[in-house]
């Protein structure tokens, strides 16, 4: 039996001890949690002094161990992190760091992608929301922790992962291999599109949000000027996993008039509990709007998502969103600080605790239940095999070797983002040749996908990350869809 399966057969009454050293029972009228405590020691000491390996017997391990597993039992977003992982965690807001580019949590008992980050390893390898990671370098990720799958995840740049991924309409698992990068994000992009219509793309929600935001506004309207100004706005949040809450109240307060509500938060306890309102008349008022959501919008995504929804200040366009939607405070844990092994961090342990969850202008819970569109457009689906030949780089790859032998109309097609038939015939060749086996029934379906993502890697290469970008926008059809709804409907109005 494992050190944390025998743990878990006390996390009941370890909860009450915990509950107890926080100085929560200070009532010596509660009988009941006095002897819960000296049950957790009884069991405590036996554990220590009976179980068969000495080693794994530790008194210190042996409590923290019981913290994870009972906080662990909350909800799949609490954790309880030793002095080590709190180290981790802290260091890891401060700047760049090498991994693969996912939000990740616990959903139904598996590790789950909420989103891969825009332009990340993650991202190029074809990850996609709602994958379930099932193993990682060919070990399981059954019953296992955020931070255990942050660690396993994360590396030094240049270094490969194997995940195994499970896909919802998918019989069997894709094993995709990763090179680990390091990552770096931009909050806003923004470009002006056809018929004077706005694009603005936030990948996550972070302190710079919307300052980057007001700037991008302020170089689409100079563009836009001389061809009579902004006609409509289109917000992307696809695959924005969230961020700070006050980033998303900043961002709503842009679009929302004063004093309409964006967001509340309910706790257990008053601090817990808020409601944020926007203080400014709103930047852009009367332009149309649509936002952009798919499951891979979460958490301040979500925010923004239905206040603008509640507020009837536009439309909600896509995907029903992931449903994470709940507030995680930190609290360093003042008597965790001691003696301890050598080699071992010796910094405060800490709680991330779910203290309250959000709710929408009009009452609506988001957490576990999502916002759902104003019009729900489902995401395309794809083979296995087609998503092998994603994760296995070898669009990259191909496209590589074609560009070393390509003459110049390589360029129109990555300014086409099309690819001509010769080409993608060189490249079923070019997985041959790799001795791929490629079956045409299974590749079929999605030849307009795998040309489509062929002609992407062929703008990154050719013209650079940013132009690529804006070709890619251009030709999205949600996006199109976006702009057709701006143009033609008066609801978006802003009336």
């Amino acid at each position: 039996m494992s050190r944390g399966r025998l743990l878990r057969v006390i996390f009941v009454v370890t909860l009450m001890a915990v509950c107890a050293f926080a100085g929560i029972a200070k009532d010596k009228k509660d009988n009941q949690l006095y002897k819960d405590i000296d049950l957790y020691i009884e069991a405590l000491n036996m554990v220590r002094e009976k179980y068969v390996d000495a080693d794994k017997t530790e008194s210190r391990e042996l409590v923290f161990d019981s913290l994870s597993g009972m906080v662990q039992e909350l909800d799949p977003y609490s954790s309880f992190m030793d002095p080590q992982s709190f180290k981790d965690m802290r260091e890891e807001t401060r700047g760049e760091f090498g991994g693969l580019g996912i939000e990740i949590a616990i959903r139904d008992g598996w590790l789950t992608v909420i989103a891969p980050i825009e332009g990340t390893p993650a991202d190029k390898a074809g990850i996609m929301a709602g994958d379930k990671i099932v193993k990682i370098d060919d070990e399981s990720t059954e019953d296992i922790t955020i931070m255990e799958a942050v660690h396993k995840l994360r590396g030094p740049k240049g270094t490969k992962v194997t995940v195994a991924i499970a896909r919802a309409y998918q019989p069997d698992t894709i094993d995709i291999s990763i090179t680990r990068g390091t990552i770096k994000i931009q909050s806003v992009r923004g470009y002006l599109l056809r018929d004077g219509v706005g694009f603005v793309r936030i990948s996550e929600f972070s302190q710079s949000t919307d300052t980057e935001f007001v700037q991008v506004i302020k170089k689409i309207r100079a563009e836009a000027k001389q061809d009579g100004g902004i006609t409509g706005l289109v917000l992307d949040l696809r695959n924005n996993p969230g961020g700070l809450l006050m980033a998303a109240v900043e961002l709503s307060d842009r679009l929302l008039s004063k004093d309409q509500v964006i967001v509340t938060t309910r706790g257990r306890v008053p601090e817990s509990s808020s409601e944020y309102r926007a203080r400014h008349e709103a930047m852009l008022k009367t332009e149309p709007l649509v936002v952009l959501v798919n499951k891979g919008s979460a958490s301040a995504s979500e925010i923004l998502a239905g206040a603008v929804q509640d507020n009837k200040r536009g439309l909600i366009l896509g995907e029903k969103t992931f449903g994470k939607a709940s507030v995680q405070t930190i609290y360093a844990l003042r008597h965790s600080e001691g003696p301890v092994a050598q080699g071992k961090e010796q910094g405060p342990a800490a709680l991330r605790l779910t203290t309250a969850k959000y709710f929408t202008p009009k009452g609506r819970m988001i957490h576990e239940k999502g916002i759902t569109p104003d019009i729900v457009v489902p995401a395309a689906k794809h083979t296995a095999t087609t998503m092998r030949i994603i994760g296995g780089g070898y669009v990259s790859a191909f496209v590589k070797d074609y560009l070393a032998r390509a003459e110049v109309h390589s360029l129109e097609q990555a300014k086409r983002i099309e690819v001509a038939d010769e080409t993608y015939a060189e490249f079923l060749k070019f997985m041959r040749l790799k001795e791929f086996v490629v079956e045409a029934e299974a590749v079929n379906p999605d030849e307009k996908y795998l040309r489509a993502r062929i002609g992407i890697a062929l703008a990154r290469e050719e013209l650079g990350e940013t132009e690529a970008r804006r070709l890619i926008i251009e030709k999205d059809p949600l996006t199109n869809q976006a702009i057709e709804f701006i143009k033609g409907h008066t609801l978006l109005r802003g009336k």
